[in-house]
């Protein structure tokens, strides 16, 4: 025996088990599986609730099908909604911040800048140390271990 998923036919019918029933077969009865058919149909009749559930479901399936007419815009809305909407960030610059996007296309100028920033200064302290290419007695990793822990590595490593 098949079982429907409207349950039983000695069950009573309900607002949740109408709408289950649109939302799997949509608003056309025909569609609908023969035995649940009477049964939603007779609570249709009954119950303006379970008519405006059908009429919303019928609504959907015509938007769906693309027969609803479209909403016609009130004039100057679009302009409207347009004009108080932010614009892009190069919209509202002045000429020269412009030049600069364009030569600086990053959203969020600090992070790239900070991490120049700190690309400088490390090699500024590296050259400002004194450490030469032609310098042999000290090694790359006691020059890093001088400019993190002091000097005193730097001369500990020489004795």
């Amino acid at each position: 025996m098949t079982r429907h998923p409207g349950g039983p036919s000695n069950v009573p019918w309900t607002l949740d088990r109408l709408e289950d029933l649109l939302d799997r077969c949509g608003a056309d009865p025909a569609l609908w599986p023969a035995a649940d058919r009477p049964r939603a149909l007779g609570l249709i009749e009954a119950d303006p609730a379970a008519r405006a559930l059908v009429d919303q479901a019928a609504r959907l399936d015509r938007m769906l099908a693309g027969d609803v007419e479209p909403v016609a815009v009130p004039e100057g809305l679009r302009s409207r909604i347009l004009a108080a909407a932010p614009g892009p960030v190069r919209a509202r610059q002045g000429r020269w911040r412009r030049t600069l996007a364009g030569l600086w296309p990053f959203e969020a100028g600090w992070q790239p800048a900070g991490a120049m920033v700190a690309a400088a200064m490390l090699g500024l302290v590296l050259g400002l140390s004194g450490i030469t290419a032609g310098d042999t007695t000290v090694d790359f990793d006691s020059a890093v271990d001088s400019l993190v822990f002091g000097p005193t590595v730097l001369e500990d490593s020489l004795l």
